[in-house]
């Protein structure tokens, strides 16, 4: 069974002047300008989202938003997930740690705000909730039905400021198994790296999730710093 797990910058100012010497005393200077907020559509949001071609090691496409029902509830916000090539067979999984499930994914969401506050709101929000992982966390998952439930999780994570360009965030780390709602490893172990940035009216999340094993040793954050950078140089 494949369970994909989605999880899932300040203000960019610079200032431009011409001064003069002394052969030019008299010669009026230029004001200051200062340079606005980047101010980005949905359309040129969704447009700068990755294809499945474009994600290293990317496997398929398993949902976009816009696109399915669940995306209406925020008009404003675009998102592609995208399964990863499995680092192990389902079979390779249970018998090295027990469980059949490896969720090894990669996560792209955006949004427009209404202004560049109401961005930075979005992500100190996205931090704050982040901060229980810091450190050894565990979750509980949750009965949704007699024949389904939501994962809980296990493990430890660290947070760290992070700054990308005119981007601004945090970079948020766990090392963790999903678990069944009587609290028993129901999966092998990932790492798990989420960068989550503004700029603008924008924020930007970007969560990947891949085996933790010492030979993927930095693959989760060096894909999601990869598909960070390029999301952001599409952007412009």
């Amino acid at each position: 069974m494949t369970r994909l797990v989605a999880a899932l910058a300040a203000v960019l100012m610079a200032l431009a002047g011409c001064g003069g010497s002394s052969s030019d005393a008299g010669t009026p200077k230029k004001a200051a300008t200062t340079i606005a907020p980047a101010v980005r559509t949905v359309a040129e949001l969704e447009a700068a989202l990755p294809r499945t071609n474009q994600v290293p090691g990317g496997d398929k496409k398993v949902f976009a938003c816009p696109g399915e029902a669940f995306c209406r509830a925020h008009r404003n916000r675009v998102s592609v997930g995208v399964e990863l090539e499995p680092s192990l067979t389902g079979e390779q999984v249970k018998k090295r740690y027990g469980a059949y499930v490896l969720p090894e994914d990669l996560q792209v969401t955006a949004e427009a705000w209404k202004d560049p506050s109401a961005a930075e709101r979005a992500v100190a929000e996205g931090r704050a909730k982040e901060e229980p992982f810091v450190g050894n966390f565990a979750t509980k998952g949750e009965n949704t039905s007699e024949t389904s439930y939501s994962f809980g999780s296990k493990g430890v994570g660290t947070i760290d400021d992070l700054t990308m360009g005119g981007w601004q965030g945090y970079v948020g780390r766990r090392e963790e198994v999903l678990t069944n709602p009587q609290g028993h490893t129901d999966s092998g172990p990932v790492v798990r790296v989420a960068m989550h940035l503004w700029n603008g009216n924008t924020t930007l999340q970007v969560v990947a999730s891949v085996l933790d094993a010492e030979e993927r040793a930095g693959d989760a954050e060096a894909l999601a710093r990869k598909v960070t950078e390029e999301y952001i140089g599409r952007l412009g």
